[in-house]
């Protein structure tokens, strides 16, 4: 009876360890995005997907999530590394898209982001206004 039991219990961890792996989603990351699926973007990153690809017209996921309100997806592809400065074909940055469709709670927190980022220009986190302000 033992010599079954090892190798079952070693086929059970390797089945669950295959199964537990990153799979990309059936759905692209444009789709999910589109569909308000936020499991379906997380899996994306996990996954490693491209988070700046673009649609046909030119814009990222982030520019979809920013135009459709979702506030969760903007968050998490922008910490996910999503670019937030990318213009579309048009121009426009996921900040502008949001501006257009008054999304302001992701309008504030795209400003907010742009700012952190922006900190880092001068080593010791001041950003060069507060450099030049405090000779």
């Amino acid at each position: 009876m033992k010599r079954l039991v090892r190798p079952a219990l070693c086929w059970i961890a390797c089945l669950c360890w295959i199964g537990c792996g990153q799979t990309t989603p059936s759905i692209t990351l444009h789709q999910a995005v589109e569909q308000g699926n936020l499991k379906a973007v997380q899996q994306h990153i996990a996954a490693k997907t491209d988070l700046n690809k673009t649609d046909p017209a030119g814009w990222t996921p982030l520019h979809l999530a920013a135009m459709k309100g979702e506030l969760a997806m903007v968050q998490a592809l922008s910490a996910a590394g999503a670019d937030v400065k990318r213009k579309g074909k048009t121009g426009k940055t996921p900040l502008d898209v949001a501006r257009e469709k008054g999304q302001t709670a992701i309008v504030q927190f795209l400003q907010q982001r742009n700012e952190k980022r922006g900190r880092g220009l001068v080593d010791g986190g001041l950003g060069v206004s507060e450099v030049l302000d405090n000779p």
